[in-house]
């Protein structure tokens, strides 16, 4: 049972349907279509008879993209609709083409999923504009994968949504590591790049499967670098000036569904929008905020009440790309992947040889290379492993060792220098960003437990509000929304180590939550915005959403301890009720009337603080 289900969240929450992402259509054929083996997808044998008559041999060409639902049953497993035609699949299913085939990963609360030797998922192709009809276009694309599903690529194929093999150029982009002594650690690839010649007929989305366990019957060799093909973004219909000339994407861009996305842990584990209709208030205010973010906003909206992330730093405090990525994460929706690449690639664009964002010189806390390592991740673009190299040397500059002298700390610092590192080793595999990781997350360890200046500990980073606020005050304090920060990177360091000191501590940071950082606050509990057993100001609600993921991360590693989770489900529930108020009272139905935006941002990087790290909060609420 959910968090919401157990802990009564509140029975007035709104359902919200969906399913993963935009549905594949046939719009094209594949270029020298190969054999196929008579292996099982999930869905339909691969020497299935296609759709128009022809076995799946490469020989005949597809259909053209019907105009209606007419004749179109998703598989007696969802319902046709149009504008375009596709199909919106029941539970448990996933668009495939003009089909529902079964999801093929499995509906539970385990970080790591357990699939099958052999399998496939489907994926879709988006042509863009820039897409000559009626000749072969290369279509480069990253292919994520689980924990311990792919051992190698060479065991990787592509075909078309109804079987045909499709010749397809399959490299490693990235692999699962294990940052522990790698004793039965499953590893695996986590990230292929794909590369196929594919001719379209229309501009409507198509349908693959990415098969794995399987060898192909023919490996073409690499079709150039993956970003040759990309076209600049002011050539587009779809925002046009979202950035300044420069900023380039692929011309066809490939998705795959939420469910998938998830298991992958691009940034951390998550679950599709929708799957609680409970979570409906958090899972619907996601979306409509980030489009505020990206200025998708009515056009009555001024040109001053827009959100300037070109020329200001101040948006993409706290990881701006990623936060547009999750909203693709959760959704498979291709115009958030869309923005996400393109805020991936100007960020890259800004970001100097030393690795510090150009709108924030010097300034560890805007140095991120998360979002550059899911593009590359998505897109094959491995220029950005220079860029995430430059992001770890900023980082080597933080000292993560707290002492009683120590003139400035914050636990926010403390994140950016663990991730610079972390993100690094993830996408070099080089043991020097391990163990710089590894001494940032000790440090962190033992600041929690052996606190400066003969200070009790509390189960948080205590330091001085002069380290912290430059206010001349020796006073301990802990800032519980920054711990929020800390404790999500804690969690990705976990994935990879399994260190069970890093749950210890996430479920301390969770209990001092619940015994000192919040406070009775209207409905619910809001946190203080810095506090210690001897010191507090007022709550702030604008934290609670992010505060609430915080308690929540700590329930799920108590649980994961084998410890009772319960009275940190009970303050999760009682933060939720606050975060649910506070992103209400932000909803301005009235606004565009007046030259406002509907969802407001104010300021903008609140958009981060409100869904980055709380991007697994529905998953963490699992059993």
């Amino acid at each position: 049972m959910k968090l919401a289900r157990c802990m009564a969240l509140g029975a007035l929450w709104l359902s919200l349907a969906g399913c993963d992402g935009d549905p594949p259509m046939d719009g094209g054929t594949a270029m020298d279509a190969g054999a196929r083996d008579a292996a099982t997808i999930d869905g339909a044998p691969d020497d299935a008879p296609r759709a128009d008559g022809a076995m799946a041999d490469g020989a005949a060409p597809d259909a053209a993209p019907p105009a209606s639902c007419d004749g179109v049953t998703c598989s007696d497993h969802g319902t046709c609709v149009e504008g375009p035609v596709r199909c919106e699949c029941d539970a448990g299913y996933v668009a495939s083409g003009l089909e529902c085939v079964p999801d093929v990963v499995p509906s539970t609360g385990d970080l790591f999923v357990a699939l099958p030797a052999t399998g496939s998922v489907a994926a879709t192709m988006h042509p863009n504009e820039s897409v000559a009809l009626g000749a072969p276009t290369v279509v480069s694309f990253g292919v994520p994968f689980p924990r311990g599903v792919v051992d190698d690529v060479a065991r990787v194929r592509v075909t078309t949504a109804d079987g045909a093999e499709i010749p397809a150029h399959v490299e490693e982009l990235a692999r699962w590591r294990s940052l522990g002594s790698g004793a039965g650690f499953p590893g695996g690839v986590r990230a292929a790049l794909v590369q196929l010649a594919w001719t379209f007929t229309a501009r409507e989305p198509v349908g693959l499967r990415v098969h794995w366990g399987t060898a192909p019957a023919a490996s073409p060799a690499r079709m150039g670098d993956p970003w040759d093909g990309w076209t600049p973004i002011e050539a587009s219909a779809f925002f046009p000036t979202e950035y300044p000339a420069g900023v380039r994407e692929p011309s066809v861009l490939v998705t795959f569904p939420a469910s998938w996305l998830g298991s992958c842990i691009l940034r951390t584990r998550t679950e599709p929008f929708g799957t609680d209709p409970e979570w409906a208030f958090f899972d619907d205010a996601y979306p409509e905020f980030a489009r505020t973010g990206v200025n998708d906003v009515d056009p009555r909206v001024t040109a001053g009440n827009r959100i300037d992330y070109v020329g200001q730093a101040e948006p993409w405090l706290f990881q701006r790309a990623l936060t547009l990525l999750g909203a693709y994460v959760r959704s498979g929706d291709v115009a958030w992947l869309r923005h996400a690449h393109r805020a991936a690639q100007y960020y890259a664009s800004r970001l100097t040889s030393a690795g510090y964002f150009e709108l924030a010189a010097g300034d560890l806390k805007y140095a991120y290379g998360g979002a550059l390592f899911a593009d590359l991740m998505l897109t094959g673009d491995t220029r950005h492993l220079a860029r995430i190299r430059a992001v770890a040397t900023a980082g080597s500059s933080w000292n993560p060792v707290y002492t009683a002298t120590t003139r400035f700390w914050t636990e926010r610092h403390q994140t950016y220098a663990l991730y610079a590192a972390l993100i690094a080793w993830e996408a070099t595999g080089e043991e020097a960003y391990a163990t710089r990781a590894g001494a940032v997350v000790d440090a962190t360890l033992r600041m929690a437990r052996e606190p400066v200046n003969g200070w009790a500990p509390e189960g948080c980073l205590l330091h001085t509000s002069d380290s912290h606020e430059a206010d001349g005050r020796a006073d301990r304090i802990c800032s519980p929304w920054m711990s929020a920060l800390l404790a999500e990177a804690l969690f990705r360091y976990y994935v990879h180590s399994e260190d069970e000191g890093v749950l210890d501590m996430l479920a301390g940071l969770a209990d001092f939550v619940r015994t000192t950082g919040a406070a009775a606050d209207g409905a619910g509990l809001s946190p203080y915005y810095l506090v210690s057993s001897v010191t507090r100001d007022a709550p702030d609600i604008e934290h609670a959403c992010d505060v609430a993921g915080l308690v929540a991360r700590g329930a799920w590693a108590r649980r994961a301890r084998g410890g009772d989770p319960s009275a940190l489900l009970e303050t999760t529930r009682r933060l939720l009720t606050n975060c649910r108020a506070n992103l209400a009272s932000w909803h301005r139905p009235g606004g565009p009337a007046s030259g406002l935006s509907e969802w407001r941002l104010s300021p903008p990087r609140k958009l981060n603080w409100w869904f980055g790290t709380t991007l697994d909060l529905p998953w963490l609420a699992e059993p």
